[in-house]
């Protein structure tokens, strides 16, 4: 099942949800260099933090994308947080929840067959947060390439490097910013 705040749930047991983050906030959130986690268990509240990935630029926010019960962290993500970015959907997982059957949070998701509708609303919020940051404070356009500029080579050398990381820390709350 897939969340629009970029989360995925995969049922383990009747109660038991495994929690990752998908693809595109993988790859917007890499290099990730740590996990900060909380103690298990530990229960969580939907919305609130669970946890936090340590990227290059600061560290971001993971909210709780249901409500329930922290009993396991990845533990192999303390020694190779790259996990995350390298492999969302398998050995980069984050935590199991133990929920119950009506917990908030578990109407969010979306089952598989809806992901690729998800995917470009997820894609769309983030490129207009993107664009909206990147017209802010510009008075040109600068130096071209004519002019000897440098080509640009992702959103990050378009915008800089402080206003990506301002866009990206708010990559899981709803809505995006």
């Amino acid at each position: 099942m897939y969340h629009r705040s970029h989360f995925w749930a995969q049922q383990l047991d009747r109660d038991v949800y495994r929690i990752g983050i998908d693809h595109l906030a993988a790859t917007l959130l890499r290099p990730v260099t740590s996990i900060v986690r909380s103690n298990t268990p530990a229960p969580v509240r939907l919305h609130e933090p669970f946890g936090w990935i340590v990227v290059s630029r600061g560290t971001v926010t993971l909210p709780a994308p249901l409500e329930g019960t922290v009993i396991a962290f990845n533990t192999e993500l303390l020694n190779r947080p790259s996990l995350i970015d390298t492999d969302p959907y398998g050995a980069g997982w984050i935590a199991n929840i133990a929920t119950r059957a009506k917990s908030r949070g578990l109407q969010e998701f979306v089952p598989a067959t809806e992901r690729r509708g998800l995917v470009v609303k997820q894609s769309t919020a983030m490129l207009h947060a993107f664009l909206k940051t990147a017209g802010q404070g510009r008075s040109g356009i600068g130096p071209t390439m004519y002019d000897g500029g440098t080509g640009i080579v992702d959103i990050e050398s378009l915008i800089g490097p402080k206003p990506y990381f301002d866009v990206l820390s708010r990559i899981f709350r709803l809505p995006l910013d």
